[in-house]
């Protein structure tokens, strides 16, 4: 990287890459560009005498362009696997990105704001399309974006695809500089406009896994979008991201506009999103930006969300979104289920009611959270009257593609099943208030668990019988949580062996593959803080997933 800009000392690095004397940990290489050979440490029951090894040449897997006046049309791609495609350029420049995986190119805010950027390229990517359909695809393995959608596609399908172990998002529509293809005049029927894509039943889940502020699905100016009956889980940043510019592109913005942008009429209905916002903040399970006319979020289900803001996030200039029927649980301790933006250019003529959460946590878009008339009749108790349990009947991928994901949704092994708490000799701890251990495998972002009268801790769990562990994510609050642990295995109860040593944790999530491990129980055992005044606190586990076979 070329770094021109001081870090913060609160944010290091996401991860430093290619450095031969950091190879201390099973699954790392390093590439010595002078001689061509590479340094590997296999993982537990690697054979590197007949191990199958991919090296990524090519970027770009389809790359299909018609033109305004001459769209490419009526194809179909089904049944494929994309898959091993690279990107170099963050290699041989940088990678810096404002947000979503937009570089800024421009030297001003204004140029942010109005496009001045370059884009995450996608493996497959499409220009001036008209009737494609993506049907029962697996995109995996991929060193930059999914699929882009751009410059006047219309009509297109993605429909019934698995996305999974992608470098940046899953798919993209769109761009940030088409917000007035037609110039500042009003109407606006350019060919450029994208607009009536669908996006639908698609299994997207660890997408971003480099490139962390990609959202799983972004899209940008558009007419007619539909985002529906996808499931989502286990991401970085932001679930669903729709909209652009902060309101500075759309009348009375800073860029001068006194037209509308094309953004209108999108839905993003019946959506399931797991886990989102699992490393980054400033963003939401489903998030916008501008106004958009005739716009609607509802019949959603989020689960476990985590983090700052809202699980529902309408940010700057975003306006005329109608927000309702969506339910959200398994809510943060700390976090709201909806943020209305009141900062510059606010969040404004939104409706948002009827809707379904297990916390009354929110902000809205004036000092006194008075939410102005426009936030009610939502329900904020955890109840589930018919409404909501509709919406939670419905949400997700529906039946006629439910076994896409079968062969790529891990079986979380430590879900309800028996947890200990313990002190590091041993003896079971006791508990701070309203925190169990239990609540460590609940599938529960809300609750938590987390001892008492000492510092460091450990949690035991039992997975019922001897598996075979090859993966451990571990989930905190932000607020409290370990800067350093061990991931322990046993057999029997009795004899621990650490698998892997987790250091510098900034909390909310840590995902580590370990060597395939033969275990029955699994402990995670806090090393550091281990006294008053350390970052961090005090360990606390809002769930421990365990998997392999």
């Amino acid at each position: 990287s070329k770094v021109t800009a001081p870090c913060s000392p609160g944010d290091p690095p996401t991860w430093i890459e290619n450095a031969y004397e950091l190879l201390d940990e099973e699954g790392e290489w390093y590439l010595n560009r002078s001689d061509g050979y590479i340094y590997y440490k296999p993982r537990g029951g690697e054979d590197m005498a007949t191990a199958q090894v991919i090296a990524p040449v090519l970027e770009s897997l389809i790359n299909g362009a018609g033109t305004l006046t001459q769209p490419l049309r009526n194809l179909v791609f089904e049944g494929l696997t994309f898959a091993y495609a690279t990107w170099l350029d963050p290699s041989t420049d940088r990678y810096w990105a404002g947000q979503a995986g937009f570089q800024g190119t421009g030297s001003t805010m204004e140029d942010w704001w109005d496009g001045q950027t370059t884009k995450t390229p996608a493996s497959v990517a499409f220009r001036a399309a008209h009737q494609i359909r993506f049907e029962r695809n697996v995109f995996i393995h991929l060193g930059a974006s999914g699929l882009s959608l751009e410059y006047g596609s219309r009509h297109n399908k993605i429909t019934g695809n698995v996305w999974t172990d992608i470098s940046a998002a899953a798919i993209s529509i769109g761009h940030v500089n088409d917000h007035h293809p037609c110039g500042d005049a009003a109407p606006c029927t350019s060919n450029e406009i994208n607009e009536n894509n669908t996006i639908a039943n698609n299994y997207i889940a660890r997408v971003g896994r480099e490139y962390l502020d990609h959202p799983a699905i972004w899209v940008g100016y558009t007419d007619n979008t539909l985002i529906e009956h996808n499931e989502i889980s286990d991401v970085p940043y932001t679930g669903i991201s729709l909209g652009w510019g902060w309101g500075e592109v759309d009348p009375g913005g800073a860029v001068g506009y006194t037209k509308e942008t094309i953004a209108r009429n999108n839905r993003i209905q019946y959506n399931l999103i797991r886990n989102p916002m699992q490393v980054l903040r400033d963003g939401g399970a489903i998030y916008t930006l501008g106004s958009q006319p005739g716009t609607t979020i509802n019949h959603n289900v989020i689960m476990n969300y985590n983090n700052d803001y809202g699980a529902i996030y309408l940010d700057n200039g975003s306006r005329h979104v109608d927000v309702f029927s969506n339910v959200v649980r398994g809510t943060g301790s700390t976090s709201r289920w909806l943020f209305l933006q009141d900062g510059t250019l606010p969040a404004l003529d939104y409706s948002v009611h009827n809707n379904y959460s297990d916390t009354n946590r929110l902000s809205c878009a004036n000092p006194s959270n008075s939410c102005g008339g426009l936030v009610f009749d939502n329900v904020t108790n955890g109840s589930t009257p018919a409404g909501a349990q509709h919406t939670l009947d419905q949400a997700g991928i529906t039946s006629a593609y439910a076994g896409i994901k079968s062969a790529y949704e891990p079986i979380n092994l430590a879900l309800n099943r028996p947890a200990t708490a313990l002190y590091l000799s041993g003896a079971v701890a006791n508990m701070q208030p309203q925190s169990i251990a239990s609540h460590a495998v609940d599938g529960h972002a809300g609750t938590y668990a987390q001892a008492s009268d000492e510092w460091a801790w450990q949690l035991q769990v039992d997975l019922g019988s001897v598996r075979t562990v090859d993966r451990v994510v571990v989930r905190m609050l932000s607020t409290a949580f370990a800067t350093a642990y061990d991931i322990k295995a046993s057999t029997d109860g009795v004899n621990f062996a650490t698998v892997k040593s987790v250091t510098q944790t900034l909390g909310r999530m840590s995902d580590d593959q370990v060597s395939p491990t033969a275990a029955r129980y699994i402990r995670i055992t806090a090393v550091s803080p281990n006294m008053a005044g350390q970052t961090g606190g005090q360990m606390s586990i809002t769930e421990l997933e365990v998997y392999g076979s």
